[in-house]
């Protein structure tokens, strides 16, 4: 019964929490970039509640040691931790691949963090709705979206060339709709820690832009101070990932 009442005193505290922000009117917004203070803001929207004020500010943090920086680079997945208790529910599918050699994989190991690009720059974002990144822990491939995480066995690794990787994958565990299959990266440089990753699904080939997480620090992170979701920032560049392959360097 406690777990049931629980629940319902959840339900009510959001329920009412929803509706006092349905009751917040957007009284102004101030598109940047502008610097206020030394900081360099994309966005400001102000919001009036009834009883308080609130401001959604979306910005350019370049303090490598600030609370905002540093809770960024915190990873909510532990693989060590984790992989074991997904594979528990897992079946002998999935669990084979723990048998496998992941010695060629392991020069790729590690946490890889998504790079746009704003203004000719390339940054780090903190969205308003979660953190994304993806993880090789050979011989498995982590991928952490609004939901998940979710694991992918690597079922075969082929170096094409001095910089660039082959991956085979199967989504052995969640039976994703349009799931990664395959798996270019391209080492474009490999003492900054920067790749570009071309996934290959059942419907299309995706091209990302990623940073190392342990040489994240080059990098100034946007972003987003909210109490609740905002629309995610919509005027990022295009990157041209082939000619970042082709010219082995950021440009």
């Amino acid at each position: 019964m406690k777990r049931t009442y629980s629940h319902l005193a959840a339900t009510v505290c959001l329920a009412i929490f929803s509706c006092i922000f349905m009751q917040a009117q957007i009284i102004d917004t101030k598109e940047g970039p502008f610097v206020e203070n030394d900081t360099t803001f994309l966005r400001k929207i102000y919001y009036q509640f009834p009883n308080e004020s609130h401001t959604h500010s979306l910005y350019i943090e370049t303090d490598r040691n600030s609370e905002e920086y540093q809770e960024y680079l915190r990873t909510l997945y532990d693989a060590d931790s984790e992989i074991p208790q997904l594979l528990s529910s897992a079946g002998t599918v999935c669990r084979k691949y723990g048998e496998l050699s992941a010695d060629s994989a392991k020069k790729l190991n590690g946490i890889y963090l998504p790079l746009h690009k704003y203004r000719g720059k390339y940054y780090l974002y903190n969205s308003s709705a979660c953190k994304t990144w993806k993880q090789i822990e050979s011989p498995f491939l982590i991928c952490q979206y609004q939901d998940g995480p979710y694991l992918y066995g690597i079922t075969h690794i082929e170096q094409t060339s001095a910089s660039s990787y082959h991956l085979q994958t199967d989504d052995c565990i969640n039976n994703m709709y349009n799931s990664v299959k395959a798996l270019d990266i391209y080492i474009i440089d490999e003492e900054k820690g920067i790749y570009v990753w071309k996934s290959q699904t059942e419907k299309e080939v995706c091209y990302d832009l990623y940073v190392e997480k342990s040489k994240a620090g080059a990098f100034d992170l946007i972003n987003w101070l909210v109490i609740e979701l905002e629309d995610e920032f919509d005027k990022f560049e295009p990157i041209d990932y082939e000619e970042i392959i082709r010219q082995k360097k950021l440009f």
